[in-house]
């Protein structure tokens, strides 16, 4: 899935009929690259397509973590830990008895806020070094 904000695009419902799980009602958007070369790439290259793809949330496995999503995901987005997918399962069963059976996602690359932190640092940097040239000139 692209990073963004998803509102009510999610319900509580049933992964391929087997277990609980939030499923898609409405359109996200994806980014297909049929090429997977790279992780890194991947997220950020290939074209947007937008519907409804039946992109769930969803667990790997029933009990412990796995390290590698693999076949557990062909684009859902997959809880690796059991424990933590319970945990969310929890607090969603509670959120749908106090607001209804909607249910807004929002993606976020955690790499994006490290980028936005480098690029302070960097823009730091050069207007620290313009500085000292500027008060060199002056001396």
């Amino acid at each position: 899935m692209k990073k963004g904000q998803y509102k009510e695009a999610y319900r509580l419902g049933w992964h391929r009929g087997v277990y609980p799980a939030l499923v898609q009602t409405n359109p996200v958007s994806v980014i297909r690259n049929y090429e997977r070369k790279g992780m890194f790439k991947w997220f950020e290259s290939g074209s947007v397509h937008t519907g409804r793809f039946g992109i769930n949330i969803h667990r790997a496995r029933k009990q412990g973590t796995t390290s590698i999503i693999d076949h557990f995901s062909a684009g859902c987005l997959v809880f690796a830990n059991a424990k933590d997918y319970a945990r969310f399962m929890a607090m969603t069963n509670e959120h749908r008895k106090r607001y209804g059976n909607r249910f807004t996602v929002s993606l976020v690359d955690f790499r994006d806020e490290r980028r936005r932190r480098l690029s302070q640092i960097a823009w730091g940097s050069v207007l620290a070094a313009g500085g000292l040239l500027a008060i060199n000139r002056m001396n």
